[in-house]
């Protein structure tokens, strides 16, 4: 089961990007549990599917609808863009703790991301419903990261989900 504070954050962060009209999903070790892997994350990780020109446009809105809601955001620690990526780092505060919990908006151009949010699908985690990446595209988006931890969650998810799989 996810922390309730992590679904607080993955909530309200897909309010803000659905506020946006920008196609958006989970992906990351947060949208595991939705294809029957459970894990620990330090983040909440969301893709967005943008046209490479439009992303400094893009990332301003989404800097603003996410600041709206209460989220901080650090300029200096964001906008790596990686290819055809442009990530964006906010913090999600826990006022009663003392903490915060970190919510990456990736933007993403090109056909493959494009694929991905055209496959996403609605799945509960916890008792909240929200889009996620197909237990496929998670897979891919896994591997293609290389990680130990990914590669490990990639083999898992094929296990579990082996017999639904699209092949």
């Amino acid at each position: 089961m996810i922390s309730d504070r992590y679904i607080a954050a993955a909530d309200a962060a897909a309010q803000a990007l659905e506020a946006l009209g920008q196609p958006f999903c989970l992906i990351g070790g947060m949208a595991l549990p939705a294809w029957g892997r459970l894990r620990f994350t330090h983040d909440v990780d969301f893709l967005l599917l943008v046209a490479a020109d439009r992303f400094p446009q893009v990332a301003g809105q989404v800097v603003q609808s996410l600041r709206e809601r209460g989220f901080a955001h650090l300029e200096r620690t964001d906008r790596k863009r990686l290819e055809d990526k442009l990530v964006l780092f906010f913090y999600y505060p826990i006022p009663d703790q003392g903490l915060s919990i970190r919510v990456d908006a990736i933007l993403a151009a090109g056909p493959f991301h494009a694929k991905v949010l055209e496959r996403k699908q609605k799945r509960r985690i916890n008792d909240h419903e929200v889009w996620v990446a197909s237990c496929e595209d998670l897979i891919l988006l896994k591997m293609a990261s290389g990680r130990p931890i990914d590669v490990a969650d990639a083999k898992a998810l094929v296990s579990r989900n082996a017999t639904t799989l699209d092949r």
